[in-house]
């Protein structure tokens, strides 16, 4: 899954490549830690035109995670019904009951302090399927997990058509997915459309461009930034910045990696980063409650509440697959 990395492998970085790790930790800490913290300071914490940027890198972040889960999920391969169950039950078992518990807490929560995060109970249940388009409007945060959780529901059949690793047939098959879903719903989001040519994208890239980025990340890191800059000063479409700011995204994590202290810090953030999404929003709600419900200090959120959001979410994760290791003995 885009948001997580093998049980144990923060252990030993050195022996694994950690870039998608570096640039998972990147992408984690920007959203829980920085966008989506502002949403509890003071509304002056930034401009009017600041924010805009940052809101455009936050889209950067998130199209990043989307990137990463189909690049590594094309690696699958699907030759029959039981390859299909096999592929939900590993995608499925990482991530949904989590998804699930996180996805509640926030529903009763919200009917509770009359704040709520669903518009009706309908379009919760149909965003723990996984079935974002019939839900109007999405709900904040958890719309990116049924968006991602859709796009497992069809990754088997577009893997299947695939056959033999024809990656041509890849974006037919997700436009043709696309086209159903305009039919279905007619206030469709955008977002659904900008991450499903994303997640084609990362579905059809072979191997090759990325190795390239990454033997040569010092001159794609420049470019990259540069390019991404530019593209942020003239407000070009968010399309063509998310695709600048993935090729730079890939290209500092791969600088960074060299660096095993950064690896090491940068692995362990990333095996939480699933757990610091689904969450986040629980512990900043319980802090806000606690003083007396009014915006929280810049010193108080980025000295003390994001690190015990990085620190709950490891134990969080590590309680689950502790867990989930005990049942799979049993």
């Amino acid at each position: 899954m885009a948001f997580s990395v093998s049980r144990y492998s923060f252990r030993n970085p050195e022996a694994r490549d950690t870039t998608f790790d570096i640039a998972r930790a990147i992408c984690a800490l920007y959203i829980v830690c920085f966008w989506h913290a502002l949403d509890y300071l003071d509304p002056g914490f930034l401009s009017e035109r600041a924010r805009q940027v940052f809101s455009a890198l936050a889209q950067v972040a998130l199209g990043s995670f989307t990137f990463m889960s189909a690049y590594f999920l094309k690696r699958y391969e699907i030759r029959s019904g039981r390859d299909v169950l096999k592929f939900y039950e590993g995608r499925f078992k990482r991530f949904w009951p989590l998804y699930f518990i996180a996805s509640l807490l926030l529903y009763l929560g919200g009917s509770l302090y009359g704040a709520a995060w669903y518009p009706s109970f309908t379009d919760f249940f149909l965003s723990l399927l996984g079935l974002p388009f019939f839900v109007n409007p999405l709900p904040r945060t958890m719309w990116y997990m049924a968006i991602l959780m859709f796009f497992y529901w069809i990754t088997p059949l577009i893997l299947a058509l695939r056959g033999g690793g024809g990656y041509k047939k890849d974006i037919p098959a997700l436009a043709l997915a696309l086209a159903l879903l305009f039919l279905l719903r007619k206030n469709f989001d955008s977002r659904i459309l900008l991450h499903s040519a994303i997640f084609a994208a990362g579905l059809s890239i072979p191997e090759g461009p990325v190795s390239l980025i990454k033997k040569n990340a010092l001159c794609f890191a420049v470019s990259g930034c540069l390019l991404l800059a530019l593209l942020l000063y003239f407000r070009q479409a968010t399309a063509l910045i998310v695709c600048a700011g993935v090729v730079s995204l890939v290209a500092v994590s791969a600088l960074l990696s060299r660096a095993k202290c950064v690896s090491a810090v940068a692995t362990l953030i990333s095996y939480s980063s699933l757990c610091m999404y689904l969450f986040h929003r629980h512990i900043y709600a319980l802090f806000t409650r606690i003083p007396t419900g009014k915006p929280l200090s810049g010193l108080l959120v980025f000295a003390l509440v994001c690190p015990c959001i990085i620190l709950c979410s490891y134990a969080i994760q590590r309680a689950y697959d502790y867990g989930t290791e005990i049942k799979c003995r049993q």
